[in-house]
């Protein structure tokens, strides 16, 4: 696996600039599995120094007087270097995004034992039928946490994968996938994603996704088949378009009445 090297080395000033990512969007793919494999393990408590380790390919090899001697990589090849824990805390500052999902979509890949490539990260190409489903697992582990929902949701996202389980990294970024998407969409379709209060009960999700399927069909069930093929994007333009007309019909009809 391809290593970056995020170091470089003055000799001139025998001092080492190391560049780490600061943002979702910063990460390649095998430093994206990094992260998930890290936030995955049991070691909460140093996590951020365990994944800056990883990530730079830093070896500690001792400690003296309140400082760490660290192996580092650069282009300059391998060097050592000492630091303090508080130069180390401050340096460690520009990882706290993994403390949120982010809103730009980034995902894996590939995942599973055959490797299965991943749809567009913006959902691009993925249908509106592919899409409810989608959306439907998503709820259902958010109010079960049952991992199987996950695993449905990753045979759609990674089309051909058949693994019966999925590890706990990956799980974790398809999680976070779905919430970025989210983000994405609430900003791309401000009309049809308004905040609701509250989990959406399985009831409850059923008639949303029947009532965005009238909106798309016209209520004529002929249609169905189309509206599920189409473009998820396509759509979703379109049931942001109803909305924000209905919104405007409403706002008109109240000042009527007032």
């Amino acid at each position: 696996m391809r290593k970056t090297t995020r170091a470089t080395f003055f000799k001139d000033s025998a001092e080492i600039d190391i560049r780490l990512p600061a943002k979702w969007e910063d990460l390649d793919d095998n430093d994206l599995r990094t992260v998930f494999e890290v936030l995955a393990s049991d070691s909460e408590r140093n996590w951020k120094f365990i994944l800056f380790s990883r990530l730079c390919d830093i070896k500690v090899t001792g400690s003296e007087h309140d400082l760490f001697f660290i192996s580092i990589p650069t282009d300059k090849g391998q060097k050592k270097c000492k630091t303090s824990p508080y130069d180390l805390a401050e340096l460690l500052k520009c990882l706290d995004f993994v403390n949120s999902p982010g809103e730009h979509p980034v995902r894996l890949d590939h995942i599973g034992s055959r490797r299965s490539k991943a749809v567009n990260a913006q959902l691009h190409g993925v249908t509106f039928g592919d899409y409810l489903q989608i959306e439907n697992r998503y709820q259902g582990y958010i109010t079960s946490e049952n991992p199987e929902a996950i695993v449905k949701v990753a045979r759609i996202l990674y089309p051909g994968f058949e693994d019966e389980c999925i590890s706990e990294a990956e799980s974790l970024s398809i999680l976070n996938w779905l919430v970025q998407l989210k983000a994405l969409f609430a900003r791309s379709f401000p009309n049809f994603f308004r905040p609701t209060a509250g989990l959406i009960d399985a009831s409850s999700m059923l008639e949303v996704m029947n009532c965005q399927i009238r909106a798309l069909t016209g209520g004529d069930v002929t249609k169905e088949n189309e509206v599920f093929s189409i473009d998820c994007w396509r759509a979703l333009t379109e049931l942001d378009a109803k909305a924000k007309e209905a919104e405007e019909i409403r706002l008109q009809t109240q000042k009527y009445h007032n």
